[in-house]
């Protein structure tokens, strides 16, 4: 039961992450409305849609593992 449990909850991470991206990238309109310094830096160098769906894929390798 708690192996279930656990693959459900990990499910449920990686669709809100889905979420939070696809709305973020809906919603900005540049750059500087990043608060979090980190994204904002990374956006410079690798852009918004590559920031985001990379902060996408981190969660799901972290989830995952």
């Amino acid at each position: 039961m708690i192996v279930y449990l656990t693959y459900l909850t990990s499910a449920v991470v990686i669709i809100t992450k889905w979420f939070d991206c696809t709305t973020t990238l809906k919603h900005i309109n540049g750059i500087a409305m990043e608060s979090n310094p980190i994204a904002r830096a990374l956006m410079y160098k690798f852009g918004i849609k590559g920031t985001v769906w990379f902060a996408f894929v981190v969660a799901v390798v972290v989830t995952v593992l």
